[in-house]
């Protein structure tokens, strides 16, 4: 029998593969953990609140849950992590086979909307560790999502960035490069909890964060069928070639850590680009938030 339990709430995607992996291939019960996945609507408010009601023991999301944890009284900590990197690419019209991201100077992008800013903060880092300014290259944002497609397919831009799972792939757009080449390993999906219950779970979720690890390892190693073969079950609404797609294409991002320990040269890398974009609060620090013993 597992010796220990936890109940994780997140929103309901495949871009958090690990945690199902670990749950269908009994990763978590080697572990002697048994987890329970909660899925909620999209958005912080929701999942934060499964903390604040006892539903839920750890929450997985964006790094910016744990600020506004914070900012309501509920002293987070960052116990785990799942994915390193956005999910967002540069695509264009035509193959760009000599692409390099200097090819941007003097160009123009295309920003598909969305409802959270980090993927625009990402692409930003992503320029600044290139040393490339903001002024080199020419943004159109704006557009509704349905408009940022028609308008760069009839030859708006040159580049379009966006998460390439909204694209319809009869839209015949070419994936190019992902933001991830440029902006590096940063804490993008992590794991957060109250510092009362870090302290109570402590050996739960150092288990948790074994199988989690170990999960990643499978995604990365196994052929991409097999993977979709695994998380077909749980993602009915897609099929085996849009799974073994996703699959592919987040293994070529690099989008999911292969171990789920919580780097702190991560957490600064990130810390200082969403401050440089203005979404940290102030007197706030994710470095704050690190668990002392991992």
């Amino acid at each position: 029998m597992p010796g220990f339990s936890l109940t994780v709430a997140s929103a309901h995607h495949l871009a958090y593969a690990p945690q199902y992996i670990a749950q269908e291939r009994g990763l978590f019960a080697r572990e002697h953990i048994d987890v329970k996945l909660v899925g909620c609507p999209t958005g912080d408010s929701a999942i934060i609140d499964t903390l604040k009601t006892g539903q839920a023991d750890l929450v997985l999301g964006s790094v910016l849950f744990p600020l506004r944890m914070a900012q309501e009284g509920l002293s987070p900590v960052l116990v785990a992590q799942s994915n390193q990197n956005t999910r967002h690419w540069l695509l264009a019209r035509d193959e760009q086979p000599g692409f390099s991201w200097d090819c941007l100077r003097g160009r123009t992008v295309v920003v598909f909307p969305t409802n959270v800013p980090t993927p625009w903060v990402a692409f930003r880092q992503a320029l600044y560790n290139k040393g490339i300014a903001l002024d080199d290259v020419a943004l159109v944002i704006g557009y509704s999502a349905g408009q940022a497609i028609a308008e760069f397919r009839r030859g708006v831009g040159d580049f379009l960035l966006v998460d390439p799972e909204v694209i319809d792939p009869a839209a015949g757009l070419k994936e190019v490069a992902p933001v991830a080449d440029a902006l590096g390993p940063v804490p993008w999906s992590v794991y957060c909890t109250t510092s009362t219950l870090a302290t109570a779970q402590c050996d739960a979720i150092i288990a948790f964060r074994k199988a989690i690890s170990a999960a990643a390892s499978w995604l990365y190693e196994s052929p991409a069928h097999e993977a979709a073969l695994a998380l077909s079950t749980m993602f009915a609404d897609k099929s085996m070639n849009e799974l073994e797609s996703q699959v592919a294409r987040y293994r070529h991002a690099k989008l999911w850590v292969r171990g789920a320990n919580v780097d702190p040269a991560h957490i600064a890398a990130w810390n200082a680009a969403l401050r440089r974009a203005g979404l940290m609060p102030d007197g706030l620090d994710l470095m704050h938030f690190c668990q002392e013993h991992q």
